[in-house]
């Protein structure tokens, strides 16, 4: 996909409101890679990458992962080519999340989000 997605749309796609969407921001778990908001009024633009990016940080939290961890997680840094991310630094503890998962339930909410799926 080359159309950006705006916050609201996101939130809607990881089934969190637009406020804790946002939160993720602000923890610093992730940022929108085509366009941050830069002062009242302007738009934060999502790439499909950065909205898998931000379904793992939800993940990761429905996990029960406290936020330093998803931190070190570093979710920008992922390879997103691959199916599944595996990390076990956490005392012998594997995490493995399927992106082609998260990818289907991206794409099954996408159709759900009111007012048609991205800007034209």
């Amino acid at each position: 996909m080359t159309e950006p997605y705006t916050t609201p749309q996101v939130a809607a796609m990881i089934d969190r409101s637009v406020y804790k969407t946002i939160s993720f921001i602000t923890r610093g778990f992730t940022k929108p890679s085509i366009q941050d908001a830069n002062g009242h009024g302007t738009k934060r633009l999502w790439s499909e990458d950065d909205v898998v990016r931000m379904a793992t940080v939800a993940t990761l939290q429905d996990a029960g992962f406290t936020a330093e961890a998803i931190r070190q997680w570093d979710v920008n840094s992922m390879d997103l080519s691959c199916k599944s991310i595996d990390d076990d630094h956490w005392d012998g503890f594997t995490m493995s999340i399927d992106l082609d998962v998260i990818r289907s339930l991206i794409k099954e909410r996408e159709g759900s989000i009111p007012g048609g799926h991205r800007r034209e």
